[in-house]
């Protein structure tokens, strides 16, 4: 036969608990999938909700920092999760992953307010601009 092992010969005894102390990195705890977590806050999950955050929070948060700032990454990033809790229903496994889905829906929101705010920081200039114009003298001479 072969040269059997400690762990063979433990397994082989018949012990309940053998095999979890022989393989204990087998038997971890298994992650259910972004698709499969995505499924469950469709129906209203708060703690699949929770598991798709603590995954992916950090990511957007990066994301929103490096295209509106920091200054209102938090904002965006809670818009975005606000979204995914009211969208989660037209996430379509078949039709591709969740992380490719999630990261469509974020980056559109994120270039949005960019656009946004980018038209709100050209208003505010052009109004700034105006204002400074109405306050300067004119340099024409005056006809007295």
């Amino acid at each position: 036969m072969g040269r059997r092992t400690e762990g063979h010969a433990a397994l082989s005894e018949g012990s309940k608990h053998a095999a979890r102390d022989y393989y204990p990195r087998v038997l971890q705890t298994i992650e259910p999938s972004d698709e499969a977590l995505a499924s469950r806050v469709a129906t209203g999950d708060v703690g699949a909700f929770a598991a798709l955050y603590d995954r992916y929070a950090a990511r957007v948060y990066a994301w929103a920092a490096h295209i509106v700032g920091s200054g209102d990454a938090d904002d965006v990033t809670q818009e975005i999760f606000v979204k995914l809790w009211d969208k989660a229903a037209t996430f379509d496994a078949q039709r591709g992953r969740f992380a490719a889905w999630f990261g469509a829906v974020a980056r559109h929101h994120i270039l949005a307010r960019a656009r946004r705010w980018s038209r709100e920081r050209r208003a505010t200039a052009a109004e700034e601009i105006e204002e400074l114009l109405a306050e300067t003298p004119d340099p024409a001479p005056s006809v007295e």
